[in-house]
């Protein structure tokens, strides 16, 4: 019994002894270690203020630069090391002031020199290594494909207090957006194989002139192998005039006549087997005109045309609401103003019962008699209704797809 216990006790010994020695190496080593590991995977060295391993197993790192992304702070829990599945289990991902740049180049999506689609599938490879041997040189095409991609499988992910600046370079104009103040938690996440997790956001938008605080929040679940997602988005008290800089010349709200205007947008964003749909719900919470004068005929025409269709969008609470579909799709989404326009059109109900309904409860110039009787008009009268109202309708057409012909 004695020597079992003795042998019990040494055990815990040996096993005490190499943890404090794995602790006290990855204390020491580990910041030049991983370093190095990742100068030879990007080809650019990270700058590293401080890594360490503290009980139990949890990794900390600090001030981290690398390219086009840079932290102040993350912690890492480390979950569990399967070497012959090549897979790394971690319960908790941290990032505090996590900052990052999406760079969009036709159809590629870059955060240097962490990701893109090029480079990702050819691993860059340091100078130490280029004058080496390639390391698949002698392998049988057979051997290459049987390699497996390294596979991390993080329970909950939290990014705090970070910015991401978005950048479009296959748009005219070309984007640039910033979203800071952005916190974001993701259940279930793996790389690089992504397999359905859950998604929780909330950021500001920041533009030249101001920043508007927490407008977009989103949550729900996002499948990329598979093509499928369920996503809410609400973004709340937007201010139109906000991004006027990326809007055409039609929808700039000098040229709607518009002083002001702050919307309310309610949208559920969902795909099947790639083919997504954002069925949105458009509201007008609040907005102010431009003071024209009489002799500014042409402004003030499109002045009258935007209180038109505002007051034909107006609802029983009184705010102009509009139900905007858009279909796109999951794995190369467009969302631009041709495609803004048609869902506009489709959205409005422009055709002939419209019109109906307007000469006889929309026209101002319709004197009724009672509740709900109109009187008998002329023909003439009712000709001329049909006239300005189908001239009204082919200048709304012209603003759902950009055309400014008629303005």
């Amino acid at each position: 019994m004695k020597k079992i216990f003795i042998g019990i006790l040494i055990f815990l010994v040996v096993i005490a002894i190499l943890h404090i020695g794995l602790f006290a190496f990855i204390n020491i080593k580990g910041k030049d270690i991983t370093a190095n590991k990742i100068e030879d995977y990007f080809g650019l060295r990270p700058g590293i203020g401080s890594l360490s391993l503290s009980f139990p197993f949890i990794l900390e790192i600090t001030d981290f630069d690398l390219g086009d992304l840079s932290f102040a702070k993350a912690t890492i829990s480390l979950g569990s090391f399967n070497p012959f599945k090549s897979s790394l289990r971690l319960n908790r991902v941290y990032f505090d002031k996590l900052n990052f740049k999406l760079v969009k180049e036709k159809e590629d999506f870059l955060i240097e020199p962490v990701y893109s689609a090029k480079a990702m599938s050819q691993p860059k490879v340091s100078k130490k290594k280029s004058s080496q041997e390639s390391p698949s040189k002698g392998k049988t095409s057979k051997e290459t494909k049987k390699e497996k991609k390294f596979l991390i499988k993080v329970k909950d992910f939290y990014f705090k207090n970070s910015t991401i600046r978005y950048m479009d370079k296959s748009s005219k104009p070309n984007i640039d957006l910033i979203f800071p103040d952005l916190n974001l938690t993701i259940n279930n996440f793996s790389y690089p194989n992504f397999s359905k997790f859950n998604i929780k956001f909330i950021s500001s938008v920041e533009t030249k002139d101001k920043t508007l605080e927490e407008l977009i929040k989103a949550e729900g679940w996002v499948d990329f192998i598979n093509r499928n997602m369920d996503v809410t988005l609400e973004i709340d008290s937007f201010q139109y005039g906000a991004f006027s800089q990326y809007y055409p010349s039609i929808w700039q709200p000098q040229n709607l006549g518009l002083e002001t205007a702050t919307l309310s947008l309610n949208s559920k964003i969902t795909a099947e087997e790639n083919d997504l749909v954002i069925d949105n719900f458009l509201s007008l919470e609040e907005v102010n005109f431009i003071k024209l004068k009489e002799e500014n005929k042409k402004e003030l025409s499109r002045q009258r045309l935007i209180k038109t269709i505002l007051g034909l969008l107006k609802k029983d609470n009184g705010k102009s609401q509009i139900h905007l579909k858009l279909k796109t799709k999951m794995d190369a989404p467009e969302i631009n103003f041709s495609l803004l326009g048609k869902g506009l059109q489709e959205s409005v109900p422009l055709g002939p019962k419209f019109i109906t309904e307007q000469i006889f409860y929309k026209a101002g110039d319709i004197v009724k008699e009672g509740v709900g009787k109109a009187k008998n008009m002329p023909k003439e009268t009712i000709e001329a209704t049909v006239d300005a109202i189908e001239e009204t309708i082919g200048k709304i057409k012209d603003i759902f797809t950009g055309s400014e012909s008629n303005w």
